[in-house]
């Protein structure tokens, strides 16, 4: 194969070849600075079957022990090559000399672009290790600054993220996203960092924002402002169930021989001066500070505690009074046969 090379090689360069019997040696230059330098592009051919056509510059470090390509035709679109041996011949991997690599595909139009035509299976990592317990990551290293000279990120920065766009009909739009921010004053080894959700409404021709996780683990669902809550969102909420544990002084303290149970005279007097009952919150603590779950059933429970206390001394008061009107009714049917017999005695 290398003879193969060497003379179709010579025959276009015949008159620019140097073939010394020590030195280097040149094909289409007479004075190679290597041990072997074309001038002109190199093809490899078995049997008259073309292998590969290399460009020009080609070069082996052998101290860095890479294949370099050099670009002089200033044609970044060129490259290096891999396709298949079919009838209609497809590109597997281009590597362009502009620094594009595409995969599945001539033409990269980014840094790295992959078509996977027709396939569902996606990208897959992998990572296999006898009781490894991490599988693999991705990493994006954002910095201002340059590659040699990098500086500090600052607040919101975007640091990264996955933009999933789609055909319109006319061109690819971003459709939604998945994106991270510098959330914060960056400090050394500190950069606190928020995530946010995007997609884009029906009739829409921009990403919203949905969802936000702010540098503290809070959730923002329709806004990125949780006001310091753990949960914050901006429009309804429907649930099956919601549960509210580990709430501290339940009321069932209420049901304690110690707790003196205010009187319903004192419930009445409270109520014609401040117009809401004792412990529950005004109207206008309501609308500043909103309404929590854990403690409104705290205290609605206590109310219906202290309810269901009148209810019982109500209860015993009403026995007791039942008793005191059997009572009077035995007396007063005693007396009502004294009366008949009295009246009858008379009139015998």
């Amino acid at each position: 194969m290398f003879f193969a090379m060497v003379l179709y090689s010579y025959c276009s360069y015949a008159q620019n070849n140097t073939f010394p019997t020590s030195g280097n040696v040149g094909i289409g230059t007479v004075t190679p600075s290597t041990a072997l330098e074309v001038n002109g592009t190199l093809t490899l051919q078995v049997a008259g079957a073309r292998i590969s056509s290399i460009l020009p510059n080609v070069m082996v470090n052998s101290a860095a022990r890479t294949l370099r390509f050099q670009n002089t035709s200033g044609n970044n679109d060129e490259g290096f090559q891999f396709y298949n041996a079919s009838s209609s011949p497809a590109s597997l991997l281009m590597i362009q000399l502009g620094g594009n690599i595409g995969i599945g595909m001539a033409n990269p139009t980014g840094i790295l672009d992959i078509d996977q035509g027709a396939s569902s299976n996606g990208i897959i990592f992998s990572n296999h290790a006898t009781g490894a317990t991490l599988g693999s990551m991705m990493t994006f290293n954002f910095s201002r600054g340059s590659v040699s000279a990098p500086t500090a990120v600052s607040s919101t920065d975007r640091l990264g993220g996955f933009v999933f766009q789609a055909y319109d009909g006319t061109n690819y739009i971003a459709s939604s996203s998945i994106e991270t921010y510098v959330d914060g004053t960056v400090a050394t080894g500190s950069v606190p960092t928020s995530i946010g959700l995007f997609t884009t409404p029906v009739g829409g021709t921009a990403r919203v924002q949905r969802m936000n996780i702010d540098d503290n683990g809070f959730v923002g669902i329709g806004t990125t402002n949780t006001q310091g809550y753990t949960l914050g969102v901006n429009g309804t909420v429907i649930a099956t169930s919601i549960t509210v544990k580990a709430y501290a002084n339940w009321a069932d303290y209420v049901f304690k021989p110690n707790y003196k149970l205010p009187s319903l005279l004192q419930v009445e007097n409270y109520i014609a001066k401040n117009h809401h009952l004792a412990d529950v919150p005004t109207t206008n603590e309501i609308a500043n500070k909103g309404l929590d779950l854990g403690e409104m059933n705290t205290i609605l429970t206590k109310k219906v505690e202290e309810l269901t206390l009148y209810l019982i001394e109500q209860n015993k008061q009403i026995i007791a009074q039942q008793k005191l009107t059997r009572s009077l009714q035995k007396q007063v049917d005693v007396l009502s046969k004294q009366v008949v017999k009295k009246r009858a005695g008379k009139h015998g």
